[in-house]
């Protein structure tokens, strides 16, 4: 379990380091971190800006955006995930 979790870390961190923008690359993070289906996922935006290379600042204004769209639903240290469809469009629409 812990090497796939390093590979996990490990191509999550790659995917960071490219040129996608910012909410695709959060939104691509957040599905990826709900492998079981649960759609609550246990995280900070400091979390998230350190696993992608990315500001706080830019990480909060991004989950305010998507929360507006209605996408997620932000909570005490965790992000839901409420329109799975969309954010799966976003991610394969870009690539």
């Amino acid at each position: 379990k812990s090497l796939s979790a390093t590979v996990w870390m490990l191509s999550t961190h790659l995917d960071a380091a490219s040129f996608l923008p910012a909410d695709v690359r959060i939104v691509r993070l957040l599905l990826n971190m709900d492998p079981g289906g649960e759609h609550r996922i246990a995280c900070t935006h400091e979390e998230l800006s350190y696993t992608l290379g990315l500001s706080r600042v830019t990480v909060s204004r991004v989950l305010s955006a998507l929360a507006k769209r209605g996408w997620i639903r932000p909570g005490y240290r965790s992000v839901t995930l409420t329109d799975l469809d969309a954010m799966e469009r976003m991610v394969t629409d870009i690539q």
